[in-house]
């Protein structure tokens, strides 16, 4: 079996493997070789890439909490993926792009998606998280 490769390609989109078939059949009447060769081209699809997991940090927020949202990637090239962040308090889109949002309200609903695109420009499923913001704990003053 011998792969064509073009290393060249920043991902992998196809790929064609060339076989040479030969076959040698022997009858009992004669001992004449017959070859037979042909090419047969495999194309192996650009898989689009997976989040595995979203996970919202701190584990507890609240009010004044700065939350970070981190997806765990799964793709070929996951140094060549973009992500797309979309926040959403009570359900109402945030107009941010950023992977941390603040500025929340005690008993606030906080949904972080996130959608990863490729290279070549593939989307993957979208994943998302949520939280629910606590009132901040009360502080006592010392003297």
């Amino acid at each position: 079996m011998l792969a064509i490769f073009n290393k060249n390609f920043k991902k992998i989109s196809s790929l064609l493997i060339v076989l040479i078939l030969y076959s040698a059949f022997v009858t009992a009447s004669s001992i004449d070789i017959v070859s037979d060769t042909g090419i047969i081209t495999l194309t192996i699809k650009n898989r689009p890439p997976v989040i595995t997991n979203v996970h919202l940090s701190p584990d507890t927020a609240f009010e004044d909490t700065i939350l970070e949202c981190t997806p765990i990637i799964n793709d070929e090239r996951i140094d060549e993926v973009k992500l797309i962040y979309k926040w959403y308090i009570n359900n109402v889109f945030v107009e941010t792009s950023d992977n941390s949002l603040t500025g929340f309200d005690k008993n606030d609903l906080v949904r972080c998606e996130v959608t990863p695109i490729d290279n070549e420009g593939v989307f993957g499923e979208t994943k998302s998280v949520s939280i629910i913001i606590n009132k901040k704990p009360a502080t006592f003053p010392f003297n």
